[in-house]
């Protein structure tokens, strides 16, 4: 399995859907609607000595555009080969996905939310989310911010957000909804990845 899938990396997708991708993938997004906009990714920002940090064109190659191609890169690479390679670590929101998963630029149809898709087309995607070596209160905080910006149950109840810790994968997501369910800012819940 290549590190940037083919799929990703073939037409229909452009430039712009694959630095889409990275950066939700490595939950480096603005928690906003519509931070899938040119102008809110970090990624096609300069910074004051207009530097570029673009992630698909490598031309700045100062440490500090290195290492920000290299944060969203690592993150990417390892939901991928570690994270969704392993089912242990999909939570009961996505477990349909287990091996019938592909990662794929975030597209209009979904709201540009779901980057996780069905290779078989026949569930709903997700969004999965994978930030590194992270405390829980910050998974938590970014978990909060994506549900309340998002603001619609059908953008947000396959959200996954996997984490590291010292010694474990972790993951967090919105708690599964019954028919009875009020319809509230759902609260996040954790459970280890890994025994």
């Amino acid at each position: 399995m290549m590190a940037f899938s083919k799929h990703a990396l073939s037409d229909p997708h452009t430039t712009v859907d694959r630095e889409r991708l990275l950066t939700l993938s490595a939950g480096k997004l603005q928690p906003a609607r519509d931070w899938q906009e040119v102008q809110n990714m970090d990624s096609f920002t300069s910074g004051s000595d207009e530097r570029s940090k673009r992630l698909t064109f490598t031309h700045e190659q100062t440490p500090a555009c290195d290492e920000f191609r290299r944060l969203h890169l690592a993150r990417y690479i390892k939901l991928q080969m570690s994270v969704l390679a392993n089912p242990a670590y999909f939570p009961p929101t996505i477990q349909d996905l287990v091996g019938d998963w592909r990662l794929q630029p975030p597209s209009s149809a979904s709201g540009f939310r779901f980057n996780l898709v069905s290779r078989s087309g026949r569930v709903q995607g997700a969004t999965g989310i994978f930030v590194g070596l992270a405390s829980p209160d910050f998974v938590r905080r970014l978990m909060d911010d994506l549900l309340r910006a998002w603001n619609k149950p059908e953008e947000t109840r396959r959200l996954v957000i996997w984490y590291e810790t010292a010694n474990a994968i972790r993951y967090l997501h919105p708690p599964l909804f019954s028919i009875t369910d009020a319809g509230e800012l759902p609260a996040s819940i954790t459970r280890s990845g890994t025994s």
